[in-house]
C-alpha cells in the first residue's frame, strides 16, 4: 500500500486537494510505483471535513501514524518538508524502514 501524504494548508485547501488528486492519478498510471497496490490518501480521509481547523492535532497525529504503520511506501508531495506533520511521518517511516518516494510534480 502506498500512503500519499502532503502539506495541508487550511487557508488554501482546494489547491492541496488538487495536488492529492493529481498525484493519485499519476501513481495509478505509473506501473513501477503502483503495481496493483492500493493508494491510501490523507486527502480522501479528510475530504468529508469542510473545515480542517476543526480537526484536533491529536486526531491528526493518530490518523497519520496509523497510515504510515499500515503502508509499504510513503509518497510525499512537494512541500512536505514545510509541514511538521509530514516531517513526523517521514521520520517514523524512515525509522520503520519504509520506502519513501518524493514527488517531483504538482
Amino acid at each position: 500500500m502506498i500512503y500519499l501524504s502532503g502539506r495541508l494548508d487550511v487557508d488554501n485547501l482546494n489547491h492541496y486537494r488538487s495536488q492529492f488528486l493529481q498525484a493519485e492519478e499519476y501513481l495509478k498510471k505509473d506501473v513501477t510505483l503502483y503495481q496493483d497496490t492500493d493508494v491510501l490518501s490523507l486527502y480522501k480521509q479528510l475530504s468529508s471535513i469542510d473545515d480542517l481547523s476543526e480537526l484536533s492535532m491529536s486526531d491528526e497525529i493518530d490518523m497519520r501514524l496509523q497510515n504510515v504503520m499500515i503502508c509499504d511506501k510513503l509518497y510525499l508531495l512537494q512541500g512536505w518538508e514545510l509541514d511538521d506533520m509530514c516531517k513526523f511521518e517521514y521520520t517514523y517511516a524512515k525509522a520503520k524502514g519504509k520506502k519513501i518516494i518524493y514527488s517531483r510534480k504538482y
